[in-house]
């Protein structure tokens, strides 16, 4: 197995910049997209434009003031991302691909903001120093597409067991990419066979079953997409090399995510 075909890339654009087109580069959380409002919660989601020690130091923060000086306002480390990284840890085990990690060094800067009392209508919050590096509706992407797709299996006869099997269906013009399988109950197990991978299942019919593509060839020629790719490979073809933010150290089948 190539397991260059599953590495994964991360960057950041502001939200109205995304391009579905692009083809390549895709919303770690969909929600990111559909939602005009704030997450269940919180009053809004930031991205702190800043280096690591500025991002240590503003998160140690105890709390920031709305317009009106009595409200105030407390930010912490959003979770959604760190959620998508946990699932597709997941995805690694089921497919049995060796996990080698996401670079959370983008994720790590994204805040959700906090109140206990009634926000500002203005919605406008102090900062302090920090407002210089605060910016808002920014998402990150990466080089994952989960799609869905519906399968009637062709019959597996095993001793003592029924089974049904499904090629996985990639997308056409996309074949050299890396696919998985998402997590599924219904799935008894997942077989590399050369290039092409295979679902086994008790069922005939596997409906709305999740496919993971991890684009190979990846744009950044959007517009807004400006934002450096970090990688969770040591190794990258000439042309990328640019887009590396550090040697990464060996990784484990332990270690979930690091920080940049």
């Amino acid at each position: 197995m190539n397991e260059e075909k599953y590495r994964v890339a991360v960057t950041v654009i502001y939200k109205g910049n995304y391009d579905p087109t692009n083809g390549t580069l895709y919303p770690v959380v969909k929600a990111d997209i559909r939602k005009t409002k704030p997450f269940k919660g919180c009053v809004k989601t930031i991205y702190l434009d800043a280096e690591e020690h500025i991002g240590r130091a503003f998160g140690k923060q105890e709390y920031f003031c709305g317009q009106n000086k009595s409200i105030r306002y407390k930010v912490m480390p959003s979770q959604r991302y760190k959620k998508a990284v946990k699932q597709l840890h997941d995805t690694f085990a089921f497919n049995n691909v060796m996990w080698t990690t996401v670079n959370t060094g983008y994720f790590d800067k994204f805040y959700d903001v906090y109140t206990e009392d009634s926000p500002d209508d203005s919605g406008m919050i102090d900062f302090k120093e920090y407002s210089r590096y605060i910016r808002e509706d920014y998402i990150p992407l990466w080089n994952i597409e989960v799609y869905t797709c519906n399968s009637r299996g062709t019959e597996d006869p095993m001793p003592g067991k029924r089974y049904f099997e499904y090629a996985l269906q990639k997308k056409r013009g996309c074949e050299k990419d890396g696919y998985m399988a998402g997590v599924q109950k219904d799935i008894q197990d997942v077989v590399f066979r050369g290039n092409n991978i295979y679902i086994r299942s008790c069922g005939e019919v596997m409906k709305k079953w999740k496919v993971y593509r991890f684009a190979a060839d990846i744009s950044i020629d959007s517009f807004g997409y400006e934002k450096r790719l970090l990688f969770n490979h040591r190794k990258e073809k000439p042309a990328e090399l640019y887009a590396i933010q550090a040697v990464l150290n060996r990784q484990t089948r332990n270690n979930i995510s690091r920080k940049s």
